[in-house]
């Protein structure tokens, strides 16, 4: 894989040989979406031209330069393609409703945004009509369509230029043995609440599924209970509001950190992890996916959130 220098009409100008280039490429944020490239001063590149990474989404059009002199170096910034989209203001101030399939709608966001992008056509026929309410840019109009196809962006490079694809968003499982689930256990959400009232008392707990009964399901040292007033009229008012609360703990863990090695995954997808200990399922978006290229040593990395 080479990172590949192309002019403005896309044509392949040379390989960028000995470089060191981080580019961030996510869904939203100020420092995501950007790349950075390092190089001998003695490779000039244009400003206006674009560094692209075999046929992957990495790279963007160089923007900028800084030249340092003692380290006789030239530092190339830009924005990733994912960059150009989020900065590409397509309808401010303005409700945007938008009618058709996945790939009909998204090509009239991009031809709303006047970049250089092509669409690749899907099987999706459903018919759908969009509301984007006071939408600013591209990247994101897209991502509120695409959520609402439970699809994702693929972003490709190929010598025709920039192609969008639109495909389903994949889930990953994982048990708690397998990632490093960061969360403090001492917050860690109930297997049982025993809440009472004025006049009545009730016990639920947390069933192996995920779910709130009336049976006890954890035991021993497994077992984390705690105990809550809550005002209620009768029996089945204070049942319904403790399962309530047991169930809102539950959710609270699902913003856990996650730090998982995922071999290969695309922005958008979903990472679940189960800690059977607790009963507590977390799940988290892939928000982030970073190359970094220093000589011929190339990793790439992701990051979740959200």
């Amino acid at each position: 894989m080479d990172l590949m220098l192309r002019d403005r009409d896309f044509k392949k100008v040379q390989v960028i040989k000995k470089p060191s280039f981080v580019c961030n490429s996510g869904l939203y944020g100020a420092s995501k979406n950007d790349f950075q490239l390092v190089l001998s001063e003695d490779t000039p590149l244009p400003i206006g031209n674009m560094v692209t990474y075999d046929t992957s989404e990495f790279g963007g059009v160089i923007l900028d330069r800084i030249t340092d002199t003692k380290a006789k170096t030239i530092t190339y910034i830009g924005k990733s393609f994912r960059g150009q989209l989020e900065n590409s203001i397509i309808a401010p101030f303005t409700v945007l409703t938008l009618t058709g399939t996945d790939f009909e709608i998204i090509n009239q966001i991009i031809n709303l945004s006047q970049l250089s992008y092509k669409v690749l056509p899907t099987g999706h026929t459903e018919q759908k009509t969009i509301v984007l309410p006071i939408v600013t840019n591209a990247l994101k109009a897209i991502d509120l369509v695409l959520s609402a196809f439970k699809e994702k962006m693929l972003i490709k490079v190929s010598n025709d230029g920039v192609e969008i694809a639109l495909v389903p968003i994949t889930e990953k499982n994982f048990d708690a043995s397998q990632v490093d689930l960061v969360a403090d256990e001492n917050q860690m959400m109930p297997t049982a609440l025993h809440a009472r009232s004025k006049e009545h008392t009730v016990s639920v707990y947390l069933q192996g599924d995920g779910t709130v009964g009336t049976e006890r399901y954890y035991t021993g040292f497994d077992a984390v209970e705690i105990s809550q007033e809550i005002t209620a009229d009768s029996l089945a008012e204070l049942t319904a509001l403790a399962s309530d609360r047991l169930l809102a703990l539950r959710k609270s863990q699902n913003s856990s950190e996650i730090d998982v090695k995922i071999e290969d995954a695309d922005i958008g997808d979903k990472i679940n992890v189960t800690v059977q200990k607790y009963g507590i399922k977390a799940t988290q978006t892939v928000s982030e996916k970073i190359l970094k290229i220093e000589g011929k040593n190339q990793e790439i990395t992701f990051n979740t959130g959200g």
